[in-house]
Order: C-alpha cells, then structure tokens, then sequence
C-alpha cells in the first residue's frame, strides 16, 4: 500500500490517501481532483528515478519539485509557504515543505525490491490531438501535453499495423503511416479523418489507445533492456556494495558493454531496467461521453488492467455513473468469490475478467479541501448513499416542484 498526504496546495488544505492497486477519486469541478492526481503521479515517477539512479537529492531538491511538478503540471500558484506533501511506498518515504525548500528521505525495507513501472499521465485535454491536427510541428513547453504527445507517436506506431475497436462503438481508429494522419473507420467501413470525427470519440480514442499501447503495448514491443539500456554506474555500486560475492566485470561509460555474473545482481537489475508494471493516472474519463458508454469504457478499462501484471489505475472523475460502473464490478468480484460455482449465469451478465476484488480498491470523494473514504467496509462497496446524491437532489427538486 501507498500513502500519499497533501496539505495546502491550491484548494487542497489536509488530504491523506492510501492507494492500491484501482483508486477512484469523485467530487465536484475546481475541487482539487486533478492536484491529487497530478502530485500522486509526480510522487511515483520520483519513486522510480530514485531508485534507478540512487540519488534523492537529484529528484527531490527544490528545482526538481519547480521543474517536474509545479511546470510539468500546470500547477504555478498552487503552492504557498504552508504547503506539503509526503509520500511512502515499501521502497521509500520522503516529503517536501514548500516553506524552507526543503525535503526528508529515507529508505525502508523493500529498497531493493522496487518493481520499474510505465507510468502514463492521460490528461482531460487529450484532444488536443483532434484540436491541434499539426501538433508535432508545434512546439511545446515541458508539460505534461507535451509528455502525452510524444506517448501519443508511441501509440501510433504500436498501432499502425493495425485498428484498435472503440469499446461498443462500431468504430475503429488506425493510424495511416503513409499519410501521418489518424483515421476513423466507421460501421460502414468509410474512413473519416479524425479531426472530423464526433466529440465523444476525439476523447475516448486517445484514452483507449494510450491505455492500450500502456497495458500491453509497452510489453509486446522491444523494452528497455540491459543489452539496450546501461544502468546508472551508482546502482551498480549500490549493488556491489550489497553483494559483493562474485564478479560484476562491468566497464562502463568508457566501455560499451558489461556483464554481470551475480545472479542477486542480475534480479535486481532486471527489475529496475525492464518494466515490470504499469500505472495510469486517468483525469475524466467520462469526457463527452454517453452514461452507457462511460459503463461499457470501465468495463474495458479494467479487462485490460486484469493481466498477470500488477497494473494500478487512478481515476478522477465528476462522474456517478463511472463510479457505479466500478461498483458493479466489486459485486461481481464479491459474487465470483463467494459462488465460484455459478460462474456460468454470472457471465452471462458480466464478464469475469472484469472483476475487481473490494481490497485492492480505494474510493474518496473530495470537498472543501478534503477527501473522505467511501467505501463500505460492511457492504464492502463503494457506499451507495454517495452514488445516489445527485440524484436524490434531483428528484427532491421535482417533488418540491409537484407539491406546488
């Protein structure tokens, strides 16, 4: 488990998360969703640098916090003398205070054990690819939009052999190399470009092929390896230093190879060099989408994280209906485990692969600054009194308005 604390940073004034393996975070807009998501990203990819190249000072120090958060986020102006934030894993713990500049770290048990992860940030602009058809002869700060468009090339060319299907859509999106451009196929096999293609696509086409080409893509092509990729000489003096038995015979950066004959020091190295998992922090996917679509795209969402790899997933969204979409799959994962014997007449209403297990899910909803567990530890489910408040507000609003 991870615990991620903010405190006094833009509208967020005291928030404590303790994240899992699908972490959903619901509340109203200008609230500070997307602050969570972007500091809890930020958080991991520190992690992950960390611990490949050794050094907290590097990644911690107070240019690192103003160049890798604060304008990597869009976040200028969020941050005051009182705002901190802190973040422990089984790898690590360390925080920052804005007020001297300063930040604490120290290492836990699990240093060693850290697994490398694909960390993907999909942002709620993410069609400024429909938007901005020539966004690769635009030149942009370094953001996060321009971390998606330079993801978005890698998606292409994972893609470009083939057509991804939009969830239940009946369309499909290729990506046409000859002409560098990004097509729609429709039912009717007619090809449309995608800057002409309806809202709702312009935005779930992005989320689903990035979260495609994240999942598995990233797994199928040729990944970063120690024949490709030299790990840092720190770690490896790291390593040494942790098992000196055996022989290392690495000559590098003079040299161009290395080998390495310690098999403590190769598992380790494996682990960090290679991706081992991925995490996507996801801001609305609900965006211009129909309530049936937003159910049918958790479906999908989480099919995909559902492999054999320990992907994470964190979702901020407005939406009640992407949040009872994910309740549905706790109960079915509740119903699987409880009745494994009934597992025809239960996919004949959801698929099993969708399942999500109550205890690898975190839920919170965030208001006036802080955010506030939402799961049912009796019902173990996403508590259905928040579900329905939108619409029991609704439904009051015309009752009033009968008694009239």
């Amino acid at each position: 488990m991870k615990e991620l604390i903010i405190k006094n940073f833009g509208p967020l004034d005291d928030v404590c998360l303790h994240l899992k393996r699908i972490n959903l975070l619901i509340g109203p807009q200008s609230s500070g969703k997307s602050c969570i998501l972007k500091i809890a990203s930020f958080c991991a990819w520190t992690e992950k640098m960390i611990e490949l190249y050794q050094d907290a000072e590097k990644y911690l120090g107070q240019q690192a916090i103003e160049n890798n958060l604060i304008c990597f986020h869009h976040l200028q102006g969020y941050a005051n003398q009182e705002s901190f934030f802190s973040f422990e894993t089984d790898t690590m713990k360390f925080s920052f205070s804005f007020e001297n500049n300063t930040f604490d770290f120290k290492w836990k048990e699990g240093r060693w054990n850290y697994q490398r992860s694909k960390i993907a940030y999909i942002l709620a602009e993410r069609n400024v690819l429909s938007v901005v058809p020539n966004w690769y002869e635009v030149s942009f700060s370094n953001s996060n939009i321009r971390y998606f468009l330079a993801e978005w090339q890698n998606v292409r060319n994972y893609i470009k052999t083939k057509s991804l299907n939009i969830l239940n859509t009946g369309v499909a999106y290729h990506y046409n190399e000859h002409l560098n451009a990004d097509k729609i196929i429709l039912e009717n096999a007619v090809e449309i470009d995608f800057q002409n293609a309806s809202s709702g696509l312009q935005s779930v086409v992005p989320l689903c092929s990035m979260i495609s080409y994240v999942y598995q893509g990233v797994f199928n092509s040729a990944m970063s390896s120690l024949q490709s990729q030299k790990p840092n000489i720190k770690l490896i003096l790291e390593l040494q230093a942790r098992h000196p038995q055996g022989k290392t015979g690495i000559q590098f950066p003079d040299k161009d190879f290395f080998v390495v004959d310690n098999a403590e020091i190769q598992k380790v190295l494996n682990s960090f060099m290679n991706y081992q998992h991925s995490d996507i922090y996801l801001e609305e996917p609900e965006e211009n989408l129909f309530p049936e679509t937003q159910v049918d795209l958790v479906n999908w969402i989480v099919r995909m994280q559902n492999t054999n790899k320990q992907h994470s997933l964190f979702v901020a969204t407005h939406s009640p209906y992407i949040m009872s979409a994910f309740n549905n799959l706790v109960q079915l994962g509740e119903v699987i485990n409880e009745h494994p014997e009934k597992a025809a007449p239960i996919s004949r209403i959801l698929p099993a692969d969708c399942a999500v297990e109550f205890d690898q899910l975190s839920a919170y909803s965030l208001t006036d600054g802080h955010v506030d567990d939402i799961l049912d530890q009796d019902l173990r489910l996403i508590s259905p009194s928040l579900l329905d408040t939108a619409s029991d507000k609704i439904s009051e609003v015309f009752s009033q308005l009968l008694e009239i």
